[in-house]
């Protein structure tokens, strides 16, 4: 076989053009917030952490850590890893202490949009979609895979879910987030393998804060497979209906919350003032699948059935979307929804 170097010479030039013009669609996008982060290194200043703590043994060179990233610039926080490069043991005075060193790489994402060639001349080339790593689709719906109730995974959430609501014969009005987020650091702690706590303090924030998002995704182990911010009251109803309802899976999050727009229409960060509707009255929610350990009406002091999902009530207040009777005039009107799920890898 002989190889045409005008033609190598060629690819290799489009390569680079071709990299530029891809990093300058990740940044444009990412600024518009249509994507969970952008590959590459652009903007990146490397740097290392260095921390040391009571002697500990099982960590290895190069595991990957989670780390909370959350203060840190936006162009950070959901673009990094934090990876182990180093480990340095001591032992003085008959006391052990374990020196970890992190280092930060780039996350990278499958590339999902055609970019026109920039010359028609090259020779083109595809890569199958087998050959591309699993990441996150933005507004597309998965498919009917929904997680038996007998399966492992299904035990663990119900068993985070356990853990949160001992014996539990009602929740707290209006602590939603507080309580999904409980659920899902338990949830994470199972998926990690790694032993519950006997209580999880602490928030990621409100249920209509866009830092949400960032926070569930920081975990490390979720993964946005869903995000519409101008979704009417009945988009989002057929949206939960008919593609999220039939699709859950254990330890899938939903948000949504009354969402603003400026004077020009595009989106502005939500706030407990701006989540309210005409009445006054809030308009945000997260919820989280639980399955058929919701369903059992002692679970719920409210005795209300329950179709999988649990919020600060363990029935969720009877419903897949709270929302689905308050009455809303049209210019209070417009949803932002997220939809998470726990990376494929995870649910074992």
């Amino acid at each position: 076989m002989k190889l045409d170097d005008s033609t190598i010479s060629k690819n290799i030039s489009i390569a680079t053009e071709f990299f530029k013009v891809y990093q300058a669609v990740k940044v444009e996008k990412l600024k518009k917030k249509l994507i969970n982060y952008s590959g590459g290194t652009t903007g990146f200043i490397p740097f290392t952490i260095d921390f040391t703590l009571d002697g500990i043994s099982g960590i290895k060179i190069y595991d990957k850590l989670i780390v909370d990233s959350s203060f840190l610039p936006v162009n950070y926080s959901n673009t990094l890893e934090f990876i182990v490069t180093g480990i340095d043991h001591s032992i003085k005075d008959g006391d052990w202490e374990t020196n970890i060193k992190v280092t930060l790489i780039p996350k990278f994402e499958e590339i999902t949009e055609s970019i026109t060639a920039i010359d028609s001349n090259i020779v083109t080339y595809s890569i199958p979609p087998s050959s591309v790593s699993s990441t996150s689709t933005i507004n597309s719906t998965p498919s009917q895979n929904k997680t038996d109730n007998n399966s492992n995974w299904a035990t663990k959430v119900k068993d985070a879910a356990e853990v949160i609501f001992p014996n539990l014969a009602g929740g707290e009005a209006a602590a939603c987030a507080k309580y999904v987020t409980m659920i899902s650091r338990a949830i994470i702690d199972a998926a990690n393998g790694n032993q519950f706590k006997s209580t999880y303090l602490g928030g990621w924030g409100n249920a209509c804060d866009f830092g949400y998002k960032n926070n569930i995704l920081n975990s490390g182990i979720y993964e946005l497979i869903y995000e519409k911010n101008d979704l009417t009251k009945n988009d989002i109803i057929k949206k939960i209906d008919n593609d999220i309802q039939p699709t859950a899976e254990y330890g899938d999050i939903l948000q949504y919350f009354l969402t603003n727009k400026d004077a020009n229409g595009n989106i502005i960060a939500s706030t407990l003032n701006s989540s309210r509707d005409a009445s006054n009255e809030y308009v945000l929610h997260v919820q989280i699948f639980t399955g058929n350990w919701a369903t059992s009406p002692k679970k719920d002091g409210r005795n209300l059935s329950s179709i999988g999902w649990t919020s600060s009530y363990p029935s969720n207040y009877a419903s897949n979307f709270v929302y689905r009777s308050r009455p809303l005039k049209p210019n209070m009107n417009i949803f932002t929804l997220y939809w998470f799920r726990v990376k494929n890898e995870y649910r074992k």
